[in-house]
């Protein structure tokens, strides 16, 4: 403990200008490597080639470390400061005491203790009393002055270890600009870490330092990361990684922290937005992942490393959600996540020994679920490209068919992880912001990628027809089930469906000026109806895409009905709007016929879709009028599932929950029938004419009103819709022959597709196994008419 003296001849307050002139040096440091940087960027106009790139590489390396430092010096500022307000006062206290103990004549020695002066009168009786009385002051003064002391040491050791761990993170950053002196021989050092573990000798006391390093709050440089991991490899860090749980087990309350570190380290050392690389990764733990899907895994050798990556999937497993790989690991890791999933039922049994079919599911959903956490990773899968953008090495079905096909424990949470930033990136926020459009194109490459895969009547791959398989799920024998992916996997299904959900209108064929979404290819029509059937098979899922293709049409009426107001409506809206209501009729009417061969109750499933989609599209469009100015509905926003987070139709976790209050399904044959679909569509535009004010609901005949509202679609009856909106709509400004050619556009726009799976007089059942199951798709069925 610090003695009286020692604080007296303290100045904390010197400890604050100590911190202004660290700061004025850091600043200059800091300017100093951005100019450098600067500098050599400045050269390029008369300075090519290798040289060139070398310097231009050292000085962003160089520009970047000195970032790490001038923030490791900005945090000492704080610390001096922080030290310096707390220790100015904690001294004051410790003086005053003193002096005030010394000025009321005690003694007072520099380890605190404090002696009365002895009272000697004469008067024995009158000296007992007056000595207890300075004996209990000077105990007064006593417990007063070491309480203060022992306040002070506490705040000074405080500060110390704060500065001093600082100091020593200063210390990790490597070559030019390493720390020099007392420090660097005490801060953590990568290559000498490694060492020490390699040869054994690592006391327990060497391992938590090492363990605190990892951890840090402040994270570990990456100089230092590399020189450890690339100085032990992959055996040696599962050893340690073991260490640290067993250490957790044994009840070390910092232990789980350093174990998650060992794996937070890896993944940071990889990832380039850290200052790492997938060359970086110790070529040990790059082999392991890479024979964890070469050979194939109907090759000899193919189970030879699956207990290192069991090994690797315990490390990567503990690494804290926040870390995520670089593109590159991501992918392989991804790779290996998917010959993982697809052992069971497509290897060789007699290469790969499979005893129980859930053996390699832990592991393969931890390299999945890291893999995924790098939505470029994802992006690249999906699309079938390296990080370059030219086409990946190997087939996409490869990895992604067995990880759709294979039944996994959390029904498919950690595969959704592969779609589930694409719905939030499909429509950019601000149209004219390259960025904003760039993240849209490659999210709307993505889903156009998951799309194919889905749909492929012929995968690449092995030949085998995706669409058929994932309608009746492989067992791990091999053989198809009676079972689809949404009951197997219906979170991912629902992911998949949230994913594609903005997409509808661009699968019925939809120009890009029509929608507010980007990079979604030309599908067709005989894809699209697969991609909606597959998503039916889960009621969420289905409820979804339905609804959001639903309330997409909804938007191409009402649009249309505005535009029309202003003589510039798009007839083409109507080809779109029919197509999508068609869209969502055929592949409900596919999936019933996939189960009618199950169970004949499916027809009361294919109604409650149907009820469902509704309630989802209504909660979409009435989003979107509340949501904007006036209440006119333009567009962007119904192409958006983030609406439903405000209804009961998805919960906060992005789980479906069921149609809202209020919405009380509707009249299953609305969209069934020629008058049916009409109605719907003069609906719509009157709904637009209304909600825009150009119509008032005072002018409307009563039973169209409830309560000072429009009523809804289902609520009215379909004579009224037949007979009273024609005339309505009329009278707003959309004369009856404009009216009559829409609906008619609309007319044909739901038989494009009909034409196409019922072609030759099929009936549902023959339209669903010829041309959806057996690809024997008609002449001129490939893909839209973009002629209308």
């Amino acid at each position: 403990m610090s003695t009286l003296s020692q604080i007296r001849a303290l100045d904390p307050a010197a400890l604050a200008s100590s911190a202004d002139g660290v700061e004025a040096t850091n600043s200059a440091f800091g300017k100093a490597t951005d100019q450098v940087d600067r500098h050599v960027d400045h050269t390029f106009s008369t300075w090519q080639g290798d040289a060139a790139a070398a310097a231009a590489a050292r000085a962003w390396s160089d520009r970047v470390v000195g970032r790490g430092i001038a923030n490791a010096v900005a945090e000492q500022i704080e610390a001096l400061r922080a030290a310096s307000a707390a220790l100015v006062p904690a001294r004051d206290t410790v003086v005053r005491i003193a002096d005030n103990a010394i000025g009321a004549g005690f003694t007072v020695h520099d380890d605190g203790s404090v002696l009365p002066p002895r009272c000697d009168t004469g008067d024995s009786r009158a000296d007992v009393v007056a000595q207890a009385c300075l004996d209990d002051e000077a105990a007064t003064f006593e417990v007063q002055l070491k309480s203060a002391l022992s306040t002070f040491e506490q705040l000074d050791s405080s500060t110390a270890d704060t500065i001093d761990q600082i100091t020593i993170r200063l210390s990790t950053f490597g070559g030019d600009f390493r720390t020099q002196g007392l420090w660097t021989t005490g801060g953590p050092d990568g290559d000498a870490d490694a060492a020490l573990i390699s040869s054994g000798r690592a006391r327990d006391s060497d391992l938590e330092r090492i363990g605190r390093a990892l951890s840090a709050d402040s994270g570990a440089s990456i100089e230092y990361l590399d020189a450890f991991y690339n100085g032990l490899g992959q055996d040696e860090l599962t050893e340690l990684f073991a260490t640290f749980k067993e250490w957790e087990a044994d009840g070390d309350p910092n232990a789980a922290g350093w174990a998650d570190a060992v794996g937070n380290g890896l993944l940071t050392l990889s990832n380039p937005d850290y200052g790492g690389s997938w060359e970086q990764v110790p070529q040990d733990i790059r082999d392991t992942i890479h024979y964890g899907y070469e050979p194939g895994p109907r090759e000899p050798g193919s189970g030879n490393r699956f207990d290192r990556l069991d090994a690797l999937g315990a490390v990567l497993g503990e690494a804290n959600p926040e870390y995520r790989p670089g593109t590159e690991m991501g992918i392989e890791l991804n790779r290996v996540a998917g010959y993982m999933a697809g052992v069971p039922t497509y290897a060789d049994p007699h290469v790969v020994p499979t005893p129980d079919p859930s053996y390699y599911d832990e592991t393969a959903r931890t390299f999945l679920d890291i893999g995924t956490r790098n939505p470029d990773a994802s992006y690249h899968l999906l699309t079938g490209t390296d990080v370059g953008g030219a086409p990946s090495g190997f087939n996409r079905d490869e990895v992604i068919v067995p990880l759709l096909t294979r039944e996994w424990e959390d029904d498919g949470a950690t595969l959704a992880g592969l779609t589930d930033w694409i719905a939030a990136d499909a429509v950019p926020s601000d149209s004219s912001d390259p960025a904003e459009v760039a993240r849209a194109e490659r999210a709307g490459q993505a889903a156009f990628g998951l799309a194919e895969v889905l749909s492929s009547p012929e995968s690449a791959w092995d030949g085998g027809n995706n669409f058929d398989r994932l309608l009746h799920m492989p067992e791990p024998d091999g053989q198809l089930s009676d079972r689809t992916l949404g009951e197997v996997n219906p979170i991912a299904v629902q992911s998949f469906s949230e994913a594609l959900a903005p997409y509808a209108s661009d699968m019925v064929g939809a120009d890009e000026d029509a929608t507010p979404t980007h990079g979604f290819g030309d599908l067709g029509p005989v894809p699209a109806t697969r991609v909606f059937t597959l998503l039916d098979t889960d009621p969420a899922a289905g409820a979804l895409i339905n609804g959001a293709a639903l309330a997409q049409a909804t938007d191409f009426d009402r649009r249309f009905a505005l535009d029309q107001l202003g003589g510039q409506g798009n007839y083409t809206y109507g080809t779109y709007s029919g197509r999508l209501q068609s869209l969502v009729e055929v592949s409900l009417s596919s999936a019933y016929e996939n189960e009618r061969a199950i169970e004949q109750a499916s027809i009361d499933n294919r109604n409650q879709y149907r009820s469902d989609a509704y309630a989802v599209a209504q909660t979409l469009v009435a989003g979107a009028v509340t949501a904007l100015p006036g209440g006119m509905v333009t567009g962007p926003i119904v192409y958006s599932t983030g609406v439903l987070l405000d209804s009961e139709i998805i919960n906060a976790e992005g789980q479906y929950v069921g149609r809202p209050s209020g919405i009380d399904g509707l009249d299953t044959s609305m969209y069934l029938t020629e008058s049916s679909a009409q109605s719907t569509h003069r609906y719509n535009m009157l709904s637009a004419l209304v909600d825009s004010g150009h119509v008032e609901i005072a002018d409307l005949p009563e039973h169209l009103i409830d309560e000072g509202n429009f009523k809804g679609r289902n609520e009215i009856m379909e004579s009224i819709l037949i007979s009273q909106l024609p005339e309505i709509i009329a009278n707003s400004g959309i004369d009856g022959s404009t009216l009559g050619y829409y609906l008619g556009v609309a007319d044909a726009g739901e038989g494009d597709l009909r034409n196409i799976i019922y072609s030759d007089q099929r009936d549902g059942e023959s339209g669903f196994r010829e041309v959806l199951l057996n690809d024997m798709v008609p002449g001129g069925g490939e893909r839209w008419d973009y002629a209308r």
